[in-house]
Formats: structure tokens, sequence, C-alpha cells
């Protein structure tokens, strides 16, 4: 799994009344057979946080520029931000305000000397832009609560299925067994367990590995 707590900007600054800071907690990937990887996002001088499935590219995007990869390609994002600096473009800030149909609404301010325009973005993407320019991502301090209460209340009701439980030894379970409820856990937005699961999974990979 890897984790790294990154800050998208040097200062905490609230850029108005009822928006969070966020940083990058965690992103984790959960096995080769699943394209989705999960960012958790947690607020900047506190403990509140809530997680996300991105796609796998976004996702090494984003590791790549933490950990300061050289790949072979540029990626997208790169190649934006070489496109976006030579014409004096730069990102302000990225904003997540609002929810429809279970994604996220978000908006990314990009500026020059004269003027500014916001446009929509996919959070990955946006995320992607502002690692590299060094700019502050907010949350809707209402919608930061909601999210994390329901994502919470999955967890919880989870944890009553005695499946897969903390407690319970996976070594009880297939191979197949293991898969089937890490692709449940992710269908319903289950990260704590799904990552749980596929630590298992990458164990009994690493046993067979040796053997």
């Amino acid at each position: 799994m890897f984790e790294q707590n990154r800050t998208f900007a040097c200062q905490c600054v609230r850029i108005m009344e009822g928006f969070v800071q966020l940083k990058i907690a965690c992103l984790a990937y959960l096995g080769k057979e699943s394209r989705g990887v999960v960012l958790t996002l947690q607020e900047v001088g506190g403990e509140r946080k809530f997680s996300i499935v991105i796609g796998r590219d976004e996702a090494t995007s984003i590791e790549a520029f933490i950990r300061q990869i050289d790949l072979p390609v540029s990626l997208t994002h790169d190649m934006m931000c070489k496109v976006m600096r030579n014409f004096e473009l730069r990102v302000h800030d990225v904003i997540i305000q609002g929810m429809k149909d279970g994604v996220f609404q978000t908006t990314m301010e990009v500026v020059n000397e004269n003027s500014s325009v916001r446009v929509s973005a996919r959070v990955s993407d946006a995320i992607a832009m502002a690692l590299r320019f060094n700019r502050p991502v907010y949350i809707e301090e209402t919608l930061l609560e909601r999210v994390r209460r329901q994502q919470a209340g999955v967890s919880l009701s989870a944890k009553k299925n005695e499946d897969v439980d903390k407690q319970m030894d996976l070594g009880a379970y297939s191979v197949e067994q293991l898969n089937a409820f890490l692709k449940s856990c992710v269908k319903h937005e289950d990260y704590e367990r799904a990552i749980l699961v596929r630590d298992e999974l990458n164990r009994r990979n690493s046993l067979q590995s040796e053997n």
C-alpha cells in the first residue's frame, strides 16, 4: 500500500468560511483484477477523512509525481502542466463542492495575470494538477461531514456481516472467496475492509512466490 501525507499547498489557508483544505492520506491499490485504486483524503490539521475510487492511470500520475518517478513517456497531467506554463497559466485552487448521482462536483480555477476561469474536472484529474502546481484542494465542510458519515455508516453496517471482519481469520477463506469479498467491499464503498482483504491476498501471493 502506498501511503503519503501530502498537503497540496505549503500553508493551510481557508479560502472562505465553510471550506476545509485536504491532503492525501493514503493511496491503496486493490490488486491486479481491480481497475480501481482507493484514494483517501484527509482534512489538514484534523482527523476527518473519506475515500474515493479513482482509475489506475490517474493513481499512477499522482504517485509518480509525489515519488518523483521518472517515466519514459510524459503522462497526460505532466503534458498539460507544461502547456499551461508555456502560456503562463496556472492552477489557483481546486474545490469539491457538491455531489450528484454519487459523483463529486469538482472545479479547478485556472488563472493568468489578467483573468481566471473555473472549469469542471474529475476529482482525480484536479488533484493531479493541483499537486503539480503545489496548490490547495478544498472541500465544502458540510459535504465532507456528509460523506464521512455515510462511509462510516457503511463500515459499521458491514461489521454486522460475519462474512469478513477485522477479528476474523481471513486465512480460512479461499482466494476465490477473498476476491469476491474484495469486489463486494469496493462496490459498497467499504474501503477499510477492502484494504484488509487486499493485504491478505497480497500475503498469499508473496508466500506462493517464495515457494
